[in-house]
Order: C-alpha cells, then structure tokens, then sequence
C-alpha cells in the first residue's frame, strides 16, 4: 500500500516539500531569532540553502529523474524557485509582517510585566512563522507546475530525436 502511495508523484512533492520546508523555518529562525537577522535577509539565505537541497531531493525523489544532475536544470530549478520563494514568499512576508500585527499578537499574548520580554519573542517568532507559512502556501502551487514542465519536464519521442539528430 506504501509502495502505491509513494508511486503518485504529488505524494512525493509533497513528503519532499514538507522535509525542505523544515529546514528552510529551522534555518529563518535560527538566524532572525537567535543572531538577530533582518526578516528578509534571514529568508533569502534560509531560501538559498533550502532551495539547493530541495533541487537534489525533487530530481531524485519526486521527478525520479534518471538524467545526470546538470548545472543547466539547477539553474532552471533555482530560477523557478527563486522567483517564488525570494520574490513571492518575500512580498508575501513583507506584507505580513507589519508593526500592527505584531501588536494585536501582543495585546492577546500580554500576561504581565515579568514574563513580557519571554512573550514578545515568542510573539515575533511566531508572526515571523505565520507570515512564512502562508508564503510557503503561496508558493506551492507555483512550484510544482514549473517543475513539471520547465524543469524536469520529459522529452516527447520528437525532442529527443531531433537532439540526436542535431
């Protein structure tokens, strides 16, 4: 039954997406919340990172692509990633991210004076990985329809007859 779960390559898209999603969050708050990172900042280098160990795990994993790994599909891969993660998800958390929302998550998180300071990073923590998760979401789609046919899209009997040929 696992066998013909595992078999449907959205099911794969989504185990691997959840994996590269898991790093990208560990990576953004690690460098936001611990040393301090702007937002964006800290979101471009969590991408990058995340984004170059997702390429590796779609071609094998999700796309069981059984070509040699090439610089070309990497930077196919990266562009249609980098356009949704940098520029959407970036716009998305931009939008998201707003002194206002960081207050009402205040007002309903506020317990007192003492343990105020241990709230309000909680409460940035948490606004940052709201706004990352609906980017995440915003993304999703995007991703798996250029990935299927701009990256790892499969040659017609045509194409690859004509690549030899020429």
């Amino acid at each position: 039954m696992i066998q013909k779960l595992w078999a449907h390559k959205p099911l794969r898209f989504i185990v691997v997406g959840l994996i590269n999603t898991t790093i990208d969050f560990t990576i953004l708050n690690i460098l936001v919340v611990l040393f301090h990172f702007p937002i964006i900042l800290g979101n471009v280098v969590s991408v990058s990172i995340s984004v170059s160990i997702s390429y590796f795990l779609n071609n094998f994993i999700v796309f069981q692509n059984e070509k040699p790994i090439s610089f070309k599909t990497y930077l196919k891969f990266f562009l249609v990633t980098g356009l949704s993660v940098i520029v959407v998800q970036g716009l998305i958390i931009y939008f998201l991210d707003t002194p206002a929302k960081h207050e009402i998550v205040n007002l309903s998180f506020h317990v007192g004076g003492a343990t105020r300071h241990f709230l309000n990073l909680h409460q940035k923590q948490l606004a940052l990985n709201i706004a990352k998760a609906v980017a995440v979401v915003g993304g999703l789609f995007w991703n798996y329809i250029l990935y299927t046919r701009f990256v790892f899209k499969h040659k017609s009997e045509e194409e690859a007859i004509e690549e030899l040929v020429s």
